[in-house]
């Protein structure tokens, strides 16, 4: 029997969109620009009117399956009139039945993503706690998935609020002496107070910032790895998950469930720096250039891209203060040993599953 998931992608029929016409004079206007009898600047507004249209940073969590990662899905709006043809138009609109947002609020476009739930049957739900949910026994054996619901969600959970990244600052990071002014500044010079607490952060840089996401966002975080659990098991469909860029809330989420399964540091570390490469914007792209601080202000280029050394010293402090991934810090969540079972005994299924469907002649051929 061939898996509902499994998608044949026919050669594209469908009338030039606006993304294939903007990459079709994206490639003329630079054909012109490599003569150098008719030079040309660069043409950033066209290369972010591209960028706005595709998915980015989009692929599998590397020794999952099907579980994937990407950016924002704001750009599944702009096929409403067209049928998916990209893989992760694909994948994300056909063979995914959750897709978890760890953005904030603010972070997110609501009109595009009502636009692209409605037109692919998603429904968007906030987080809630599944402790209670008991553990569900998959049939190794059974081939026939037809009995599993076909529930779509968009699970809504901020695993980095702002207010409380801010707390997380002020009581950890800042010296005391640093204390003893933020308190003055609270009450007399709110820009100054600011100013404090972006150097503060500046400082810290992405190995922060991943810090800061592993400690105030632990109950969001074991809320989606428990849903992402529940949904492996219940429903014959896939599981994503991003945040702006698809490199630090994905990357923390991501490290997570590879700690799971028994990844190496290395193997998390590779799965992480590879959203470098995946980044579209050449700001996003960290050089020793651009890592000059500046002072007062939240420095973006420190934040850009996703080096190496970022995660090298968030699982540093990850084994300091817990002791490990798994199980130290995913015990102190509330993803204990009973859970971290059960989304093994998903993973094994589905490695089972894609076995017999690729020893099936069948299937295959299909």
């Amino acid at each position: 029997m061939r898996r509902k998931d499994s998608v044949t992608i026919a050669p594209a029929t469908r009338t030039p969109s606006l993304l294939s016409l903007s990459l079709f004079f994206l490639s003329f206007y630079y054909l012109l620009a490599t003569d150098s009898t008719n030079p040309l600047p660069s043409p950033p507004l066209l290369l972010i009117a591209v960028n706005a249209m595709v998915i980015e940073n989009f692929r599998p969590v590397s020794g999952t399956t099907r579980i994937y990662r990407c950016a924002k899905t704001e750009p599944l709006a702009n096929i409403i009139a067209e049928e998916p043809s990209s893989e992760p138009e694909i994948i994300l609109s056909t063979q995914t039945g959750l897709i978890v947002d760890l953005r904030s609020p603010i972070e997110r476009d609501e009109t595009k993503t009502q636009q692209w739930m409605a037109r692919f049957a998603f429904q968007a739900t906030e987080g809630t706690d599944t402790s209670l949910t008991p553990p569900l026994l998959l049939d190794e054996n059974d081939n026939d998935n037809d009995n599993l619901t076909k529930q779509k969600r968009v699970l809504r959970l901020d695993v980095q609020p702002r207010d409380k990244v801010i707390r997380y600052l002020d009581d950890t990071w800042l010296t005391p002496s640093e204390k003893a002014l933020s308190k003055m500044y609270f009450v007399f010079d709110a820009g100054r107070l600011h100013s404090l607490r972006m150097d503060v952060l500046n400082q810290r840089g992405l190995a922060g910032l991943n810090e800061a996401i592993l400690q105030v966002g632990k109950s969001d975080l074991c809320v989606a790895l428990r849903e992402i659990t529940r949904h492996l098991e219940t429903q014959d469909s896939g599981v994503a998950f991003h945040c702006v860029k698809g490199k630090d809330r994905t990357g923390v989420m991501a490290m997570l469930l590879q700690s799971i399964l028994g990844a190496t540091d290395g193997e998390i570390i590779d799965e992480y720096h590879r959203s470098d490469a995946a980044m579209r914007d050449p700001k996003e792209i960290r050089t020793g250039d651009n890592r000059v601080l500046e002072k007062g202000n939240f420095c973006k280029n420190r934040f850009a891209g996703a080096p190496r050394e970022a995660m090298v010293d968030t699982l540093v402090f990850i084994r300091q203060k817990y002791g490990s991934v798994c199980p130290g810090y995913l015990d102190s969540i509330g993803f204990d040993a009973v859970w971290r079972k059960r989304f093994l005994q998903t993973q094994q299924h589905q490695q089972q599953q894609h076995r017999r469907d690729n020893s099936n002649p069948a299937t295959v051929a299909q």
